[in-house]
């Protein structure tokens, strides 16, 4: 089963990505502790400096023909089960795993991998968090054992899932034409960490979306857009 998920996994970590946490778990068995990259066991080739691009590769050579011996192969189980014995099944979206828990009401599915994955859009989990402010910090769990994931206590029982609190936050995509530049961003955290606020979720739930927002450099697109006008005035003493 777990082979035929793997056979069938699109190659990405997107939402509807079915079988990504699983190479996921299995790559976390090869990962150098504290780093981003793959142990060198885990590669039939090493790096070559003469071919930096597309070395190491290849997946190691199982040293005998007796399969519980091999490093792959036990890695593989030792994913599934790690996996099964939190009843996550083996072929789940990214969709229904994954997401930013910004407070107990707003659950955001996010698509994205860790960086030793390969993954160029990040969503990772960051324990303890780097953030300074209470409202800042998302719904991360207490981490599980020998897995990426981790778990919050609910009223109905233990929640499981990759809850993600650090990675991809602006992205912008920019070009100049004759009239100055153009460009779309995109805004993983969003603008307020207030709970309270209209703003507090809508760009996350647009990244979740994949959804593009232009950014406005006119006068006339910002004073159009403008929800409030602040003047500073240094020659007025309260």
């Amino acid at each position: 089963i777990a082979c035929k998920t793997l056979q069938q996994w699109d190659g990405r970590y997107q939402l509807d990505s079915r079988g990504a946490h699983l190479m996921r778990e299995f790559l976390l068995r090869f990962r150098s502790s504290g780093e981003k990259n793959m142990r060198a066991e885990f590669y039939a080739n090493p790096f070559n400096p003469e071919h930096p691009a597309t070395t190491p590769n290849g997946l190691a050579v199982a040293p005998t023909q007796i399969p519980e011996q091999d490093p792959i192969l036990s890695a593989l189980a030792d994913a599934v089960l790690t996996l099964q014995q939190h009843g996550i099944a083996l072929n789940a979206s990214l969709a229904e795993i994954q997401f930013v828990q910004k407070n107990e009401q707003h659950k955001i599915s996010m698509a994205g991998g860790y960086s030793f994955e390969g993954a160029l859009n990040m969503s990772e989990r960051l324990l303890p968090s780097r953030s300074t402010a209470d409202l800042a910090n998302v719904v991360t769990g207490t981490a599980v054992a020998n897995s990426l994931l981790s778990e919050v206590q609910t009223p109905s029982g233990k929640a499981l899932g990759y809850r993600i609190n650090y990675g991809s936050n602006f992205v912008m995509a920019l070009q100049f034409n004759a009239t100055g530049p153009v460009a779309e961003i995109l805004h993983a955290t969003g603008q307020s960490h207030d709970p309270a606020s209209a703003h507090f979720i809508d760009a996350t739930q647009l990244f979740s979306q994949q959804k593009w927002q232009p950014m406005l450099f006119q006068r006339r697109d910002i004073e159009a857009a403008a929800l409030k006008t602040i003047i500073l005035d240094s020659s007025v003493v309260p």
